[in-house]
């Protein structure tokens, strides 16, 4: 999960080339959302470039759904249904630097984590810092005022740097799982 916005800035920007390429070197097939703009768009073009297995979930009748390339292209009819696809077809799911869907994303899933209980890695980037708030907010409004259990944080994991996400890596790499 990363932004599709093309404002992004070149800190994120590099960070997401360099994920990408970390990417192609484990040989995982990839889940993304249908954004062709932003970050999302230039992962989309490592991949491609590298002839990484693509799955592309949009909202059915999207121009980029229906331009954008993908191996498997899964149409839903609303970003609800977006996020719970992506979830589903995800082995594991690496948050990158994004804005208030990119949030929203990581809000749903480590809630569909939480409730269905399952061992699904939910990874945040943040060697920019991008998710600091979301940490903070999780320990200190919501744990601390009992909002979410401890256990929350036990659910997903922090990475501040491209070596410690290709340590994760390597613990999926074996089995090959999809990694977004």
């Amino acid at each position: 999960m990363c932004s599709s916005n093309d404002a992004a800035n070149l800190e994120s920007r590099m960070i997401a080339l360099n994920i990408a390429q970390a990417v192609v070197g484990c040989d995982f097939g990839v889940v993304m959302g249908s954004g062709m703009t932003g970050l999302m768009g230039q992962i989309k073009g490592v991949l491609a470039e590298n002839n990484v297995f693509l799955e592309v979930v949009g909202i059915e009748g999207e121009d980029e759904l229906e331009a954008g390339f993908g191996d498997v292209k899964f149409p839903v009819d609303s970003s609800f249904a977006r996020i719970e696809q992506l979830y589903r077809e995800s082995d594991a799911i690496l948050f990158l630097p994004g804005g208030v869907g990119t949030l929203s994303e990581f809000y749903a899933m480590l809630d569909c984590k939480l409730e269905t209980g399952d061992q699904k890695p939910l990874i945040l980037y943040n060697e920019d810092h991008s998710f600091d708030m979301v940490i903070k907010d999780m320990r200190e409004r919501c744990t601390k005022r009992g909002f979410v259990d401890h256990q929350a944080f036990l659910d997903f994991e922090v990475v501040n740097n491209q070596k410690e996400l290709e340590k994760v890596f390597e613990k999926y790499q074996d089995t090959k799982e999809r990694v977004r």
